[in-house]
């Protein structure tokens, strides 16, 4: 795996080790799964961040989140349906990595932690206020609302939806903020550097906050703990 590109960090930072990995594993990005199946790239990616971490690895499951995406598109008529079939997915997907790791990864074992979204919600102690904020923030600042609406304009570009659909997706990009933004605490080790295949407006949008280019009133009210972010590819 190639690093070809930093995001909120240098690279001196990750060649030393400072910081420790974690590894967001979405449903449907066929990067890490094809026809229901793992790719490779789960374990060239989990090789590079047992190199590369600080102490610990730890692979999220980006189940819960998915809902609204499911919905919108119609995979599931209704949005207690939808949050049913993520969890189910998120589970067989995690199960799937537990063996992973008990085949090929068994010496390194005992560094490696794989949660769904709901464990990340429910242990790290940011994620509900940061959640919570940044939706009021949508609610009450138009112009973070549209960014927000811009931001998911342009990073789905599969088909077209309707206004009211495009707006709903915008929950996805509030209810993955926390951890984008934050990284992830988990049985009180933090992970404050993630590693995904590519870039798009999300990553950009949660930079330029971070860095203070934009709205400069709601980063005075995030966790000071930022998370960086490595472009690996083949």
């Amino acid at each position: 795996m190639e690093e070809k590109e930093f995001i909120n960090i240098n690279k001196e930072e990750v060649l030393e080790k400072r910081r420790n990995i974690f590894i967001p594993i979405c449903l449907g990005n066929k990067f890490f799964l094809e026809n229901d199946e793992l790719t490779e790239n789960v374990s060239k990616y989990l090789t590079w961040a047992l190199k590369n971490t600080k102490e610990k690895v730890l692979i999220l499951i980006a189940d819960k989140i998915q809902d609204t995406n499911y919905f919108v598109r119609n995979k599931n008529k209704t949005e207690i349906a939808s949050v049913r079939k993520v969890l189910e997915e998120g589970q067989q997907i995690k199960n799937k990595i537990l063996k992973l790791i008990d085949t090929s990864f068994r010496k390194d074992k005992q560094k490696i932690k794989v949660i769904s979204y709901k464990d990340f919600e429910e242990g790290d102690p940011d994620c509900w206020n940061t959640t919570l904020l940044v939706y009021k923030e949508f609610k009450n600042n138009p112009k973070f609302r549209d960014e927000v609406l811009k931001t998911v304009k342009t990073s789905v570009l599969d088909r077209n939806f309707s206004e009211e659909q495009y707006l709903k997706l915008c929950d996805y990009v509030l209810d993955e903020f926390s951890v984008a933004y934050s990284g992830a605490v988990y049985s009180g080790i933090i992970y404050d550097l993630y590693v995904y295949p590519k870039t798009d407006s999300v990553v950009f949008f949660i930079e330029s906050i971070q860095k203070v280019k934009s709205f400069r009133k709601l980063n005075n009210k995030l966790p000071k703990r930022q998370t960086g972010l490595v472009i690996l590819g083949n």
